[in-house]
């Protein structure tokens, strides 16, 4: 009887060690403690090559963003649509690099985006004015006074948003098509010349 209840229990560890080897496969490998990781933004009109280092991440198309990816700290540099510039990264940071319309790389701090309880908003401001986020028809600004070229930011509860940018008189100057935001997500919302573009990010730590 004890011998059938240690081959019971031997035959048990087996198979738990062995799913525990098949779920390492399942999930990504998580960000070193002191790496950076960046997103490549494209404001321009064509798609964009994009290059970090020695290393190729394809093409961003125009409006859109990519991934997160995991960078070393310390000086880098980025190569966006074959105009490199050169960029200190601080480790444990998020970073989003921008072409601009006008053929401009700007590298943006972004929030760690840690909050498991609430979705994060982010607002990038390309517009030669200042804008705020509103949200309920106008009537409630959840982020205020986002200067240009520069973001901001706001962790607010997951609900269903109607979103829409304000400039500095307050005349809307764009709605974005209503969103049910999770929460453990960040929410980012590009606003240039006169057009908003929402996208959540991912960081994806296999390239």
């Amino acid at each position: 009887m004890r011998l059938l209840i240690l081959t019971c229990l031997m035959m048990i560890s087996a198979v738990t060690l062995a799913m525990a080897n098949a779920d390492e496969g399942l999930y990504p490998p998580p960000v070193p403690k002191d790496a950076a990781v960046v997103r490549f933004m494209n404001l321009t009109s064509g798609d964009m090559a994009v290059k970090a280092g020695s290393k190729s991440y394809g093409t961003v198309k125009t409006g859109t963003a990519s991934p997160y990816y995991v960078q070393k700290a310390g000086k880098i540099s980025l190569d966006l649509n074959k105009s490199a510039s050169a960029h200190t990264l601080a480790g444990g940071q998020r970073y989003t690099a921008v072409r601009t319309a006008d053929g401009k790389t700007v590298l943006l701090k972004d929030p760690a985006g840690d909050n498991r309880a609430k979705a994060t908003v982010v607002v990038y401001n390309f517009s030669s004015q200042p804008i705020t986020l509103k949200a309920k028809a106008g009537s409630v600004a959840v982020i205020e006074n986002v200067p240009a070229n520069s973001n901001g930011t706001r962790d607010i509860n997951g609900v269903k948003a109607d979103f829409s940018v304000h400039g500095a008189d307050g005349k809307e100057l764009t709605k974005i098509t209503p969103v049910i935001l999770e929460r453990g997500i960040t929410y980012g919302i590009i606003y240039h010349g006169n057009k908003a573009v929402m996208s959540s990010a991912t960081t994806d730590t296999r390239k």
